[in-house]
């Protein structure tokens, strides 16, 4: 073999080493920076997932509220209903007289009303 070829093995074979190290270390470096930026995902999304369950409590708290009022504003709807009923089977019957019915009838006072405090 001719000197020059040995030479350029000789320097080749380090260089081919030296190489395969530092990419080898740099997709070590990458991979750490890789998974710093995973980890920042994750917390980010552990954050969102607080969150998201914070909403979704102050969500009930919120519908809880809401079929309360709606509960109260049937049952006050249903006296009224009641009420007006009430007063036009009375109000069309033969020989009523607006003295009759307020006899029949009485004055008007809600319970729903004053139970809520109105």
């Amino acid at each position: 073999m001719d000197k020059t070829i040995v030479v350029a093995l000789i320097a080749g074979v380090p260089g081919l080493v030296a190489a395969y190290l530092v990419y080898r270390s740099s997709s070590r470096a990458t991979d750490v920076n890789q998974q710093a930026a995973n980890l920042g995902l994750v917390k980010e999304l552990r954050q969102d997932a607080i969150d998201a369950r914070e909403e979704v409590d102050q969500l009930r708290n919120q519908v809880r509220d809401l079929r309360r009022q709606l509960e109260a504003v049937t049952r006050e709807a249903d006296y009224w209903i009641n009420e007006h009923q009430a007063m036009r089977r009375h109000t069309w019957r033969p020989g009523m007289t607006i003295e009759r019915l307020r006899d029949l009838i009485g004055p008007i006072d809600p319970p729903a009303a004053a139970a809520n405090g109105r």
